[in-house]
């Protein structure tokens, strides 16, 4: 791979993560989800990072890291 080469990938990664699975359309939607241990959250989407999300319960504010996240469920 020359030089030339590798700035074209590192260009194309920022585009990927504006075109995240999780679309901005999501906020403020109520979602179930499920993560790797086996536990489920539901609450409603507040606000969606890079690499994690947070989402208001019906007692608390949880910040979830995406790399935990097995399936999300929009209700």
């Amino acid at each position: 791979m020359s030089y030339n080469d590798r700035n074209n990938v590192f260009k194309g990664s920022a585009q990927r993560y504006s075109k995240d699975s999780f679309v901005r359309e999501l906020i403020g939607k109520v979602v179930k989800i499920t993560l790797t241990n086996g536990s489920v959250v539901q609450g409603r989407l507040i606000e969606l990072g890079m690499y994690d999300v947070k989402v208001q319960t019906a007692t608390n504010q949880l910040i979830i890291l995406k790399s935990g996240i097995l399936t999300v469920e929009v209700l």
